[in-house]
């Protein structure tokens, strides 16, 4: 089932079974070429300043925290695909914390 997306049509389908132990049903998305993403990261940092005086003062935080994203690919011919990714880290003391990716990955 194609997805017009305007000039470009992205296809993707759809499955649905029941969840197991229930009659809930589960729909399933398969789209290759959108993704979303969500996660958890875990960080420790040191950095050392020294000032203007030569004292050195050493940062040393650890933390973990969500992080959530997603992107869009293309595969151009059998091997070769490309991403343009975006995440969002919610990162104490910061206000914003993006990273923009480009990736590019050749397949064997």
């Amino acid at each position: 089932m194609p997805l017009r997306l305007g000039p470009w049509e992205v296809p993707f389908s759809l499955w649905q079974a029941a969840i197991p132990g229930s009659d809930l049903p589960a729909s399933f998305v398969h789209c290759p070429q959108l993704y979303g993403r969500a996660g958890y990261y875990f960080y420790d940092a040191t950095r050392g300043v020294t000032d203007t005086l030569d004292n050195r003062v050493e940062f040393d935080e650890e933390s973990q925290d969500f992080v959530y994203g997603g992107g869009v690919g293309a595969n151009i011919g059998e091997k070769f695909n490309l991403r343009f990714e975006y995440e969002k880290y919610d990162i104490q003391g910061l206000d914003d914390a993006d990273a923009l990716w480009l990736t590019a990955a050749w397949r064997f």
